[in-house]
């Protein structure tokens, strides 16, 4: 093989390899290919210890309705990506024929798909800010939640840190018999309009304080769904805090009902900015149809290649064979005189005298 063949091999492996992480990864916030503080690649890499339990990404909820176990993790999906008939029909399915469901958002992002499981009326995700000026850690938007249910779920679990989260709004006077609330903000929390509102005493004087529902359960069908009102617990940079984790693998096992073989699926299709060799790899394995116009195309690009590659060494088999002759002084000396008639004879003997002719190569 040509020097410069293998030079240039070398340069595309080196940049594929160069690119792989910088086209798989994204600054989303809260998507599992965002290894800053504001992604969830954490949470990825801790569900699938230490049991290597199977974890996965969705970039289309296409198919997943006909699973029936594993959980289905939607951290905040975007409200510029639309939560389209299909993705809540694959949802819906995938919860009643025995799958879990994981849905923590904030400031009313997931409540299309709250409607779409027909549970609007039931439980919402409020869209104000909840604040706390007694209990945080860092501000009255970064609330300290320690008021827990009993429940496996709560279990070890004093202190969860929100990072601007909101509440749980709980339709009637006395919550729905299938709906068990297992965390609530403090007594001294209260909801503000917006975020630029922290700190403007009209606001906290005239709102009303008290505990509010922040992290909920209820059935559906044969499986189960999880209400948290703030994502932000378990982002990269939150994770650590409290007993933020804790409350991740409390929730995932009971989720499971402790069945460490459950899948674990991400879904990566409600964001706006999607890594692109995973998402372009999702997109080929999203149907069969992709699966068979994929690998048709490869089978035919590497068909051409081959056939290219033997024409080209048919016709260099073909090609006079190039043979070495060797030239002495006579020989040489007329073709030059053939050439160059006028130029002296003798002059070109001196030149001859003083050189070392190498051997010529031409074709016969």
């Amino acid at each position: 093989m040509k020097p410069i063949y293998v030079i240039g091999a070398i340069i595309i492996v080196v940049a594929l390899v160069v690119s792989v992480p910088v086209f798989n990864s994204t600054t989303e916030d809260f998507s599992t290919y965002n290894a800053q503080w504001n992604g969830c690649s954490r949470i990825k890499d801790l569900s699938a210890s230490p049991q290597d339990r199977p974890v996965s990404s969705a970039f289309s909820l296409e198919g997943l309705g006909a699973e029936n176990r594993g959980v289905l993790v939607m951290l905040n999906p975007s409200d510029n990506v639309n939560m389209t008939q299909s993705d809540i029909a694959n949802v819906k399915a995938f919860v009643q024929n025995g799958g879990s469901l994981l849905l923590a958002a904030d400031f009313g992002n997931a409540n299309p798909v709250l409607d779409g499981l027909g549970l609007g009326d039931t439980v919402r995700f409020n869209q104000s800010l909840l604040v706390d000026v007694m209990s945080n850690w860092g501000g009255s938007a970064f609330p300290e939640i320690s008021f827990f249910s009993p429940s496996n779920v709560t279990t070890d679990v004093q202190h969860v840190y929100f990072d601007y989260g909101t509440v749980l709004d709980i339709n009637g006077t006395s919550y729905p018999s299938n709906i068990a609330v297992l965390a609530r903000s403090g007594p001294s929390s209260y909801l503000i309009a917006t975020p630029a509102d922290i700190g403007t005493p009209q606001n906290g004087s005239s709102a009303t304080t008290g505990e509010k529902p922040v992290l909920a359960y209820l059935g559906y069908g044969n499986g189960k769904i999880m209400l948290l009102s703030d994502p932000s617990v378990f982002v990269n940079g939150m994770l650590d805090k409290g007993d933020n984790a804790k409350l991740y693998e409390n929730i995932i096992a009971n989720l499971t009902n402790g069945d460490t073989t459950a899948p674990i699926i991400f879904d990566e299709s409600h964001y706006v900015q999607q890594p692109l060799w995973s998402a372009g790899y999702g997109d080929i394995m999203s149907s069969d149809a992709t699966k068979f116009i994929f690998v048709l195309g490869a089978t035919g690009l590497f068909v051409l290649g081959v056939v290219a590659s033997r024409r080209r060494q048919k016709t260099e088999q073909q090609r006079p064979d190039v043979v070495e002759v060797p030239l002495d002084e006579a020989t040489i000396m007329g073709l030059i005189a053939e050439r160059h008639p006028r130029w002296s004879r003798l002059r070109l003997r001196e030149l001859f005298n003083n050189l070392r002719l190498p051997q010529q190569r031409r074709r016969p």
